[in-house]
C-alpha cells in the first residue's frame, strides 16, 4: 500500500504542470516511472500527459488520480480515478451521475465520445487530500480520503524484479522522469506529507474457543473505507442477500455448529444450531 497526504494547487492555475507526480518507488536515485514497481501522481483531467493511456477531460478541470503497479514490459497496470470507477459505485446516490443532473461527464478529448462519469467532488486542488493506492490480490484500489473511487484487475499478473543488496529501492517523492526522451517532472506548488510505503500481510484478530474450528478456511478483509470482504467477495443479488451477507460456517467438538454472516458493510450476525 502506497499512501500520500498532498495539497496540490488548483487544478487549471498558470505555471502549473499537467503532471504532478507524488510517489514512487524504484532504484535508488532512478526516479522514472517506466522502471517504477509502484506509484501514484495525478495529471490534469484536460491537460494532457504522457502517463496516462487516454486523454481524458471533464466539464469543469481537475485532478486525475493516477495509480500504476509494475514496470513497463512486466504486465504494468494503470488504475485512475476518471477511467475506473468502480462499477458498484456508478448508480449510488453519492456519485455524479448525469440521471442526476449535474454530471461531471468524461469524454474522449479527441473524439468527443462520452465514457463515463467522474468520483463525486472532483478533485480541484487547494485542500489537503489524502490518496491511497491498495494492490490487493489481482486488484488495484484507489482511495481518497478513505473512498474507494478507483479499481482494476491484473495486478496478479505484474511481474516485479528481485533486487539485489546492490540494487536498493527508494521511494522518491514529488519527482518523476517520463517518456522517451524522459522528461523532468517536479510537484511544483504541490505539498506533500506523510509518505507511507507498507506491506500488509494476513492477522490473525483472536483465537477460536477449544473444540472450535471454521468447516473452511475462510479470508476476511477489511478496507480503508469500511468494506469487508470475505474470501474476497460480498453478498450480491437481492436485498436480503445483501443484508444476510457471506456466511463463515463454524464447528464444534459437541456437535453444534454457528452461521457467522458479514455483510459489505461489516456488520455481523449469528445463527446457532444445537446438536442432534
Amino acid at each position: 500500500m502506497l499512501s500520500v497526504a498532498v495539497r496540490a494547487p488548483i487544478a487549471g492555475s498558470s505555471g502549473i504542470p499537467t503532471t504532478l507526480p507524488l510517489a514512487l518507488v524504484g532504484l535508488d536515485g532512478d526516479p522514472s516511472c517506466e522502471a517504477s514497481s509502484i506509484g501514484l501522481a495525478l495529471v490534469l483531467s484536460d491537460g494532457g500527459s504522457a502517463l496516462t493511456s487516454t486523454t481524458r477531460t471533464t466539464v469543469a478541470k481537475s485532478w486525475e488520480i493516477i495509480g500504476w503497479f509494475g514496470a513497463d514490459g512486466a504486465g504494468r497496470v494503470e488504475v485512475s480515478s476518471i477511467a475506473d470507477v468502480p462499477a458498484d459505485l456508478k448508480a449510488t446516490s453519492g456519485n455524479r451521475l448525469a440521471s442526476e443532473g449535474n454530471a461531471v461527464t468524461i469524454v474522449r478529448k479527441a473524439s468527443g465520445d462520452v465514457i463515463g462519469d467522474a468520483e463525486s467532488g472532483p478533485l480541484v486542488g487547494g485542500r489537503w487530500t489524502e490518496i491511497t493506492l491498495l494492490v490487493d490480490g489481482p486488484r488495484l484500489v484507489l482511495y481518497r480520503d478513505g473512498r474507494r473511487v478507483g479499481q482494476k484487475s491484473g495486478a496478479d499478473a505484474v511481474s516485479l524484479p528481485v533486487r539485489g543488496i546492490a540494487e536498493a529501492e527508494r521511494v522518491q517523492v514529488g519527482h518523476m522522469l517520463l517518456g522517451s526522451p524522459a522528461a523532468d517532472y517536479l510537484a511544483t506548488d504541490t505539498l506533500i506529507d506523510d509518505v507511507r510505503l507498507e506491506r500488509l500481510g494476513d492477522a490473525m484478530a483472536g483465537t477460536l474457543p477449544g473444540g472450535v474450528k471454521p468447516v473452511l478456511d475462510r479470508r476476511i478483509t477489511c478496507h480503508p473505507d469500511g468494506r469487508v470482504e470475505v474470501d474476497g467477495a460480498v453478498a450480491t443479488g437481492t436485498a436480503a442477500a445483501v443484508a444476510a451477507g457471506v456466511a463463515i460456517e463454524l464447528s464444534a467438538d459437541s456437535g453444534e455448529k454457528a452461521t457467522v454472516s458479514v455483510n459489505a458493510a461489516g456488520a455481523v450476525s449469528t445463527q446457532l444450531k444445537a446438536a442432534p
